[in-house]
């Protein structure tokens, strides 16, 4: 008799944690969900309790060689034992400038398709490659996707690092790739989506030129097992070692991983977000067509999720649609390797309380609201050297009804700490003039500052570098200026800024919102 649990199981795996459809190697149909349950249904229905015995050892057995210590739970095992026996391998690769075999082509078996042009043999030789490893299925973005349906598209989208995880294994075509030294000018390590399956996939094998194997002595067939290719990816991507062998996603280390997508491109603008949605684990609608729209979206939910102040460690243009958000994963780019240690952006390899020193630092409950991001920083006043010595909001003499960009371009300025003198040192800035010629009044707010028990103080230690941000401040008596807004306001700068602490110093703590205020004229005008 059948194991209900076993078939709740299975109901649920094959609705919720496999493609949509899958190819059938041995006569190349595309399968659904539905057809491949009824494939798999007595296979499931043959499992007894001494299956089930059987799995719970191996999962033990295979938990304590990874050094995991938690209780293997009974559900646990059975989907083990289910993902076992529906296996399929999974592709990532980079489209062809022809084409690729469509899911309608495929699915229509057109007579004549040559099989031997080159957008079917990476299908075919993906087939012969998955067999090696005992899986009858495959899946392929290609033709595995039926494109004219927008709901499966969005699913795809959503739900494609669950695929890549839930795989036996991902094969890998690099096909501008001979050998390992080539890997550097490999195409496949530039583009936005492969950087999600690599990071998703339990095992991976890559293959080159003429599907030759890159590294033929991995053990079990994956790569991720292989030290030798693991220190290769490493120094290709600046992703470390552990990542890369087994890598967990959420919304902590935001700014690493959009180091990581940084160096990355994608075709469609909207997929710099779509890209990265499992990477932080995050799930958003899909609308093609909505653009920068698409990465706003995802920082909103980034922001509200996490609580790390190296999320704010960004420089250049904004959002269009917030100041206190970035434009795009580029934005991050800008800190030394040596800065972002000591900044605790990226962990410091050796140095066991690194991870400590991070949760301890800026504020926990920032928030995204209607004025913008809601946010706790040590506010430190400043005053501004800059080499245009003119009142703050007052028209520079010969720049009337003139643009300012055809008088200055970015320049820099120093922001000076008021009454903080052997304490706090300068900081420079690269920024326009139009960037903060509006303010009257500026600070800079340190942004992961030591949290105290007083939640209206904050610590800073000497010795210690610390991410701060530029901020200005409008008056509303001023006729030149009109706006809604009284508080501080985000000054757009070209450097991440940051200032030393020289001396132990305990600060206030105040909450402001930055926001992009539209109201804000320019004074040419």
């Amino acid at each position: 008799m059948a194991l209900e649990d076993v078939l709740e199981g299975f109901n649920e795996y094959i609705f919720n944690e496999i493609p949509t459809h899958l190819l059938r190697i041995s006569d190349r149909m595309i399968m659904s969900r539905e057809e491949i349950k009824q494939t798999f249904q007595p296979q499931m229905e043959s499992i007894t309790e001494a299956d089930i015995e059987k799995e719970t050892v191996r999962t033990e057995r295979e938990a304590s060689m990874r050094n995991y210590q938690s209780k293997t739970e009974r559900q646990d095992v059975i989907r083990n034992a289910i993902r076992r026996r529906l296996r399929f391998a999974i592709f990532s690769h980079r489209w062809l400038a022809t084409g690729e075999p469509s899911f309608q082509e495929v699915a229509r078996r057109k007579e004549g398709m040559d099989l031997a042009s080159p957008e079917y043999e990476k299908l075919w030789m993906l087939c012969q490659k998955a067999r090696e490893y005992k899986c009858e299925y495959v899946w392929a973005d290609t033709c595995c996707i039926d494109k004219t349906s927008s709901a499966e598209l969005e699913e795809a989208i959503r739900s494609m690092f669950r695929w890549y995880r839930n795989a036996e294994v991902c094969i890998a075509y690099l096909g501008q790739t001979s050998s390992t030294a080539d890997l550097h000018s490999e195409a496949w390590f530039r583009r936005g989506w492969t950087l999600q399956e690599l990071l998703a996939s339990r095992k991976i094998r890559f293959f080159g030129k003429a599907w030759v194997e890159l590294s033929p002595d991995s053990r079990d067939g994956n790569d991720k097992a292989e030290e030798e290719m693991l220190r290769h990816l490493r120094e290709v991507t600046g992703i470390p070692r552990d990542d890369l062998a087994a890598f967990t996603p959420g919304v902590t280390r935001v700014y690493e991983k959009m180091i990581w997508a940084s160096k990355r491109k994608t075709t469609r603008v909207e997929d710099v977000a779509y890209s990265l949605l499992g990477i932080f684990d995050i799930s958003m609608s899909v609308s093609y067509g909505e653009r920068h729209w698409a990465f706003h979206r995802l920082m909103e939910i980034i922001v509200q999720r996490c609580r790390e102040p190296g999320i704010l460690a960004w420089a250049g243009k904004p959002s269009p649609y917030a100041a206190s958000l970035p434009a795009s994963p580029q934005s991050y780019l800008g800190l030394d390797a040596a800065t972002a240690i000591q900044l605790h952006l990226v962990p410091d390899i050796g140095n066991k309380i690194t991870g400590i020193r991070r949760s301890m630092r800026g504020d926990t409950t920032s928030t995204m609201t209607k004025r913008g991001l809601q946010i706790k920083l040590a506010i430190v006043d400043v005053e501004m050297i800059s080499p245009y010595k003119c009142d703050s909001g007052r028209t520079l003499p010969g720049m009337h009804n003139q643009p300012l960009s055809s008088f200055v371009d970015d320049i820099d300025v120093i922001f000076r700490p008021k009454g903080k003198k052997g304490i706090l040192g300068g900081v420079a800035a690269t920024t326009c003039l139009f960037s903060w010629r509006p303010f009257r009044h500026w600070a800079l707010g340190i942004v992961d500052y030591y949290r105290t028990s007083r939640n209206n103080k904050g610590c800073l230690y000497a010795g210690d570098e610390y991410l701060c941000l530029a901020l200005g401040q409008c008056n509303r008596a001023d006729s030149h200026v009109r706006t809604d807004f009284e508080g501080w306001q985000k000054i757009e700068t070209q450097n991440i800024l940051t200032i030393s602490c020289k001396k132990n110093l305990r600060t206030a703590v105040q909450t402001v919102w930055l926001w992009r205020d539209d109201k804000l004229l320019s004074l040419d005008k």
